[in-house]
């Protein structure tokens, strides 16, 4: 006998229902999703962009990730964030992802003081061919190494559900 009225005061919202039938638009996945970190120092030289390198992988749900670049190959909007730290104060630095090869956008600071940057955003990925990179600029006169370890210089992100 099919149910045709749920009545507010028959229904227990804590009990445990088993389904037996499909259950459509609840739900979804946040795949593909990936964590890695810099293990070992990449080397920044000085006035130049340089791609940083994330050798260790926390988390890669569906093998999109590789050689510090993330590929997803599933189309849809993706959260990502990124960070990169050194150990010495830098005066003019910038952090930056790259889409496909360019520059896509840009987390930047001229400040004293700060010794590393962080930034998130969400972007629009084909599915095939769009891959991401994170580049870090930094301007302090001499060249600089990236710390090192997942709370300093990592790069993560996650398909949205839409």
């Amino acid at each position: 006998m099919a149910i045709t009225k749920i009545q507010s005061e028959s229904l227990n919202l804590a009990d445990d229902f088993a389904f037996t039938g499909t259950i459509t638009g609840a739900g979804g996945n946040n795949k593909p999703a990936f964590y890695a970190y810099n293990s070992s120092a990449t080397s920044l030289s000085n006035g130049a962009y340089t791609k940083v390198n994330f050798q260790t992988e926390v988390l890669d749900s569906d093998n999109c990730f590789a050689s510090g670049t993330f590929t997803p190959n599933t189309a849809g909007y993706y959260f990502l964030n990124c960070q990169v730290k050194v150990p010495t104060l830098n005066i003019n630095h910038s952090l930056v992802l790259y889409k496909n090869g360019s520059q896509y956008t840009n987390f930047w600071d001229i400040i004293i003081n700060i010794n590393g940057l962080r930034g998130s955003c969400m972007v629009y990925a084909n599915g095939t061919t769009d891959y991401f990179d994170v580049y870090y600029y930094q301007a302090s006169g001499s060249s600089q190494n990236t710390r090192t370890g997942q709370d300093y210089t990592f790069f993560s992100g996650f398909k949205i559900i839409t």
